[in-house]
Formats: C-alpha cells, structure tokens, sequence
C-alpha cells in the first residue's frame, strides 16, 4: 500500500472517530438531561388544619378525595388546588378508608372507636362526588374496604368493649353497591385486609394471614408469612403482594405463599406504599425518612424528599390519577403532589 493510499485511509478512520465521539457525548448529554429532568419535586397543594390525612383516592376522572380524622371528606377537581368540604349525612368524621367502584359512587369507612361498639362508624356511600353521604351498615371500627373487578364491596370491621374486654369483627361484602351485606366472610377480629384485582381476599385476623382465592367461599392460613405486626396489604403485578411494618416491606411473588424482605435500610412505621406505572415502588413512614422509591428492577432505595416541608415526614397513603401523577397525605394535614423538575439536583 502506498504512503497516499495510507494517509487517505488514516484520514477517513479519523474523520469517523470523530463524529462516534461526537455522538457519543451527544447520546451523554441527552441522557443526563432526561435524568435530571425526572427528578420528582412535591408540591404542597393544601393544608387541612389540625386533622390528619388518613386516605387518598382518585377517580378515573381525576377527583380527588382526601379522608381525614375529624372533618369528613374533602374533594378536589383540579388536581389538588382547591378543595371542598363535605361531611352531609356523616355521623362519623373519621375517614379511615376510600374505595370508589366504576360507576364513579364513593365509598367511605369511618370509625374511630370507642367503649361500647363504635355505633356511629362504619361505610358510607355517595353518588354525587361526595356532596351527600348514605349510611351503609357495617358499624364498628374500619379495618379495610375494598371494592373488586366486579364492583363488590368489601368491609371489614371491628370492635372493642373495653367495659367488658370482650370484641369481635367481621368481614362482609355487598353485591348491590352497598344497599345490602348479605354475606358474612369471616366473623373474627380483623386488623387490616385487601383485595388484589383477581379477587383474592387477604386478612390479617386474629387467627393469622388469611387468604381466599375463591371470592371469599373459603380461607387458608398462610403459613410462611412475615413475622410481626402487619401494617396493611398492597398489590402489584399479578401473583404480586406487599406487607408494610415496622422499618421493613416484605414481597411475595407467588400470591403468599412465599416472601423476602426488600426493605432493608427503611425507617419508621411503613404504612404508605404505591406502584407507579413504571413499576416503580414509593414508600413513606410515620416518622421515618420520609419517602423512598425502588426503580423496577433494582435492589436500592433512593431518598425522594424534595420539596416536603414536614420535618417529621409522616406519610400515611398515597393516590394515583389516571396521568400518573402521584399524591401524597400527611399527619400534619398536609397533601403533597409529586411533579418533574428539571431545576433540582
């Protein structure tokens, strides 16, 4: 090969060495500017003075639906910004649960207990976006509600008489949009439940971790399940299942029959627990860290706090809208909604 055809051929290796360089910092760049553009900043929508957010929901919609514990329901339709009270036809100001079926009614658990059968909690129903309530039945202390594929409720409830240390609880479900409860699932002392979108029930009785794959026909025990107190019962992909506690999560790929411990390095009592629509799983604690996220796929929770002006981070629940967008409720009132900044580090 000539010197020419060597300086000819040289020329060109660098010309393309050049422009994969210059590619390769332009594909560098681009991705460090989608990443830090969805760092998610939270937003203070409001403040419900001197009461507690004890749930969250969304329609499919997009309203709102903040329950606290001792001024009924509030009710937003611009994503948080404004908010309404209304607590019409409530006996019970303590909104322990909100479930919401296709039709778009709102459902309600209240119940803050108390000596003698907490006569005046129990569910309420609201075909108006919650303007007025209708009480349902189901007295007692709210321990879980739940709605299925099918739109049929689920309620569980218990109570205490601490006059004569003697309690009990039931699990019932109404197939009429909460006009009836005609079936009894489970009569023992509940402390939480849920359902997944099979229909599988999952309790927590007094009895043990209760499960039931046929509509609540029957339940089994779980016998291999995690060891302490279980603060509530969430869902993922299919055969996926979450328990919150104490500084931990727990995650059972195989409908419960089995579990691991992802939570390790959380702090604080893990009530509060979502998945996005990327997968993604968000956690928040009663006076913990505040909120962690575990990117689907990874093994490492991230601080996600930006923007939470609680210094003591107690997070009880989340919602979800149909875009996405992710809320959060706060022991101090406060009612967070998470969005995208490009500004934070």
């Amino acid at each position: 090969m000539s010197l020419r055809h060597e300086k000819f051929i040289t020329g060109i290796i660098m010309k393309i060495s050049t422009k994969i360089i210059l590619l390769t910092i332009f594909v560098l760049y681009f991705n460090l500017t989608y990443i830090q553009a969805q760092i998610r900043y939270w937003n203070q929508t409001t403040s419900f003075t001197n009461n507690s957010i004890l749930s969250l929901s969304c329609d499919k919609k997009g309203n709102l639906y903040a329950g606290t514990s001792g001024d009924g329901v509030y009710h937003s339709i611009d994503k948080g910004l404004t908010w309404n009270r209304f607590s019409s036809g409530l006996n019970d100001l303590t909104v322990n649960y909100i479930a919401i079926n296709k039709k778009g009614y709102v459902f309600i658990e209240t119940g803050s207990g108390g000596g003698i059968m907490a006569t005046y909690g129990g569910v309420y129903r609201s075909t108006d976006h919650g303007v007025n309530w209708q009480f349902c039945g189901s007295p007692g202390t709210a321990r879980g509600l739940a709605i299925n594929s099918e739109d049929q409720i689920f309620a569980a409830t218990s109570w205490y008489d601490t006059y004569s240390s003697t309690g009990g609880g039931l699990l019932l479900r109404s197939n009429d949009d909460g006009i009836t409860w005609p079936d009894t699932l489970l009569n023992t002392f509940i402390f939480t439940m849920n359902v997944d979108s099979a229909g599988n029930i999952f309790a927590i009785a007094d009895r043990g971790f209760l499960r039931s794959t046929n509509n609540g026909a029957s339940f089994v025990e779980l016998t291999n399940y995690p060891s302490g107190i279980i603060n509530s019962i969430e869902f993922g992909s299919p055969n996926e299942v979450f328990c919150t506690q104490e500084g931990s999560i727990s995650r059972s790929l195989d409908n419960g029959n089995s579990w691991n411990n992802i939570g390790n390095g959380l702090k604080g009592n893990i009530y509060a627990i979502i998945l996005d629509k990327s997968h993604n799983l968000f956690v928040a604690s009663y006076y913990g860290d505040g909120i962690y996220y575990l990117k689907n796929n990874s093994n490492i929770w991230l601080p996600d706090n930006q923007g939470l002006a609680d210094s003591n981070f107690s997070i009880r629940n989340w919602a979800m809208d149909s875009s996405g967008t992710l809320y959060c409720g706060t022991i101090t009132g406060k009612v967070y909604r998470g969005s995208f900044s490009a500004s934070s580090v």
